[in-house]
C-alpha cells in the first residue's frame, strides 16, 4: 500500500520534467510522465471520486528529484474499489519490466490528483493568438499572417 503519493513537475516552465512519486514503507519511486499522461491519472481520480463521500485529502510531498533513474511510462490502468485505487504503470518500452502495480487510499489520491493539476496549469500561458504556450522571453507566433520574424512578447 503507498503511504505517499506525488505527481509534480521539476524545473522551469518550458523545461519541465514530469513525475509520479511513490512512497511505500521504506522505498521512494518514480516515474516519468508526460504532461498530458500526469493531468489524465489526476483528471481521472477526481472524476471516479465525484459523487463518493470522501470529504477529506492527505496533502501530497512535494516532488523532488530522482535520486535514481525514472522508467518512462507509457499505458497507465487505473480503477477505484472499496475506497482503494488500483494503479497500474506500465513502461513506455515494451522490452523494460513488467507494469508496476501499486494501491492508494483513496483521500491519498485525491491531494495527489489536486496538487497535480496545479502543476500542470503552472506551466507558460499561451500566445493569445495561436494559443501555444510562450516562453518569457516570447516566441515566434505562426498566427500573425507571415510575420514569422516578429517576437511576440509575454
Amino acid at each position: 500500500m503507498v503511504n505517499a503519493l506525488a505527481g509534480g513537475a521539476i524545473g522551469e516552465p518550458g523545461g519541465r520534467t514530469f513525475y509520479l512519486q511513490v512512497d511505500l514503507e521504506e522505498q521512494r519511486l518514480w516515474f516519468l510522465l508526460e504532461k498530458q499522461q500526469l493531468a489524465a491519472i489526476a483528471e481521472a481520480v477526481l472524476e471516479a471520486l465525484r459523487g463518493t463521500e470522501l470529504d477529506e485529502w492527505v496533502e501530497p510531498p512535494a516532488v523532488v528529484e530522482p535520486t535514481e533513474p525514472a522508467p518512462r511510462v507509457g499505458e497507465i490502468a487505473i480503477g477505484l474499489g472499496d475506497g482503494v485505487f488500483s494503479l497500474a504503470l506500465y513502461p513506455l518500452e515494451p522490452d523494460e519490466s513488467e507494469a508496476v502495480r501499486f494501491e492508494v487510499p483513496a483521500d491519498v489520491a485525491a491531494g495527489m490528483a489536486r496538487a497535480a493539476l496545479a502543476a500542470v496549469a503552472a506551466g507558460r500561458s499561451p500566445c493569445p493568438f495561436c494559443r501555444l504556450p510562450m516562453d518569457p522571453e516570447g516566441h515566434v507566433c505562426p498566427a500573425t499572417n507571415g510575420n514569422r520574424g516578429e517576437r511576440l512578447e509575454s
